[in-house]
């Protein structure tokens, strides 16, 4: 007599259910939010040299200073901020201005910044007389910064906030695909802004499709190890 064999039964995923479904797409809906923020608002750290190429080429017609008094410094230090834009990004880079050289070789430099003795001013209307100089004055506020990118005020507390919830969202939710939860954990902290949003696309049933029930998850060891190289990587840049 002919037997009939049963279904397999779908495993059980909570990540289907109403309450997460909506959860995961609208936090994914606000990471895409931010990343248009941060690419409108945000600031993209570069180096003077990128700043001198844009200035040579005519990409760049106008530069923002803060903390350099008009004239350059008669005497002493100062950490100086240059923001301008490129290619339709704002960029910024952070530059010790000394006086002399004098004053240079007793000017302690904890954050490893490019010295440059005297008046940089000088340098960029050299390299193209017909740039628009701007004084600023230091903004204050909160600012978030992740990936290079650095994004000031209520903007930035904003994603901050969101990183905080994708965070409660990974620790409170379902078992996450793909990773475990120390293994995303890890990756959010190496990376804060790809890593976030990397969790919000892959770890539930979001823009990719659900794995296989016998696919490989990659574990909190390897995800730390890997953690350990970008931030190792990053911070020597």
């Amino acid at each position: 007599m002919a037997t009939e064999t049963a279904a397999p039964q779908a495993t059980y995923d909570e990540w289907r259910t109403r309450r997460w479904t909506v959860t995961g797409r609208v936090v994914v809906l606000l990471w895409l939010v931010a990343a248009v923020a941060i690419l409108l608002a945000g600031e993209h750290r570069s180096d003077l040299g990128s700043l001198h190429g844009g200035l040579a080429d005519g990409s760049v017609t106008e530069v923002r200073i803060t903390g350099l008094p008009e004239g350059g410094l008669e005497n002493g230090h100062s950490t100086v901020r240059l923001t301008w834009e490129s290619r339709f990004v704002h960029r910024y880079t952070e530059i010790l201005v000394v006086s002399s050289r004098r004053t240079d070789a007793g000017t302690t430099n904890p954050d490893h910044l490019l010295v440059v003795v005297g008046d940089p001013v000088v340098t960029l209307q050299e390299i193209q007389p017909d740039v628009v100089i701007v004084r600023d004055e230091y903004r204050s506020g909160t600012s978030w910064e992740a990936a290079g990118w650095t994004l000031r005020g209520t903007p930035g507390s904003a994603v901050a906030v969101l990183w905080l919830a994708t965070l409660f969202t990974l620790l409170g939710g379902p078992q996450p695909w793909r990773a475990t939860r120390w293994a995303w954990f890890w990756i959010m902290l190496a990376s804060p802004l790809l890593g976030a949003a990397a969790y919000a696309l892959l770890g539930g049933p979001l823009v990719a499709g659900r794995p296989s029930a016998s696919a490989r998850r990659l574990t909190g060891g390897w995800a730390f190890l890997v953690g350990a190289l970008l931030l190792g990587g990053y911070s020597g840049t």
